[in-house]
């Protein structure tokens, strides 16, 4: 008498793991090899055990499987920073590193990166307002700031990110002040822009506190035929 087929458990946990996509790397390496160990199997009890097909099919799948996780991981694993930027490596939401440009390597899941264009030179250019001198007359003005980032690290503390428009809201602010307080102790437009030099020496200090450094600062009048000189 004749022994019964039986289907192979192998093959079949083979078939399985290769149609879960859905789950970590492992499942898909577990199909490939159970699968390979049901084609064995298989073979050698020929006759006996059923689920070559499903266990060839598991392998296939698991393969496949492999390689898409495969690149999933090998894409967070790795990332690149841009000529003139610096990386910000975040764990936990605390930065653990800094990076230069080029190809780095990563945790994936677990550690993010955020970039800084630390080696720009940024242009803040107010629109034009109204200042009040000391002799009650109005003028309206407008300045031009370059800055850039000096210390990143501080920088990433206050804004989280390199938010151009919301730091540059957050400076601007600053300059619109101080120019307006020194309009105040102006008697002339002409005495305001002689101070420039002091109102960028004022706000050397609050720029610092947010990891900005002052390259170039000037103040215009509107229509002021040296509106783009120094």
């Amino acid at each position: 008498m004749s022994n019964p087929t039986k289907i192979s458990y192998l093959a079949v946990a083979s078939l399985v793991f290769g149609m879960v996509f859905y789950v970590p790397l492992v499942t898909g390496i577990l199909a490939i090899v159970t699968g390979i160990f049901a084609i064995k199997a298989i073979k050698k009890y020929e006759g006996i055990l059923l689920g070559k097909g499903m266990a060839i099919s598991g392998v296939l799948l698991g393969l496949t499987h492999g390689v898409l996780w495969g690149l999933i991981m090998f894409a967070g694993l790795t990332y690149i920073v841009d000529v003139e930027n610096t990386g910000v490596v975040i764990r936990d939401n605390v930065l653990v590193r800094t990076v230069g440009p080029g190809i780095h390597y990563k945790i994936p899941f677990y550690e993010h990166v955020k970039s800084y264009p630390t080696g720009a030179i940024h242009s803040l250019e107010s629109e034009p307002h109204k200042v009040l001198f000391k002799t009650v007359k109005t003028r309206t003005v407008s300045s031009t700031l370059l800055w850039k980032i000096c210390d990143l690290e501080l920088m990433h503390n206050k804004f989280g990110s390199f938010d151009e428009s919301y730091i540059k809201s957050r400076l601007a602010q600053m300059v619109k002040d101080k120019v307006r307080q020194y309009a105040g102790r102006s008697n002339n437009f002409l005495e305001l822009r002689n101070s420039s030099f002091l109102i960028e020496k004022d706000l050397v200090q609050p720029f610092s506190e947010l990891g900005a450094c002052i390259t170039s600062f000037k103040i215009s009048q509107k229509n002021d035929p040296n509106l783009h000189a120094k």
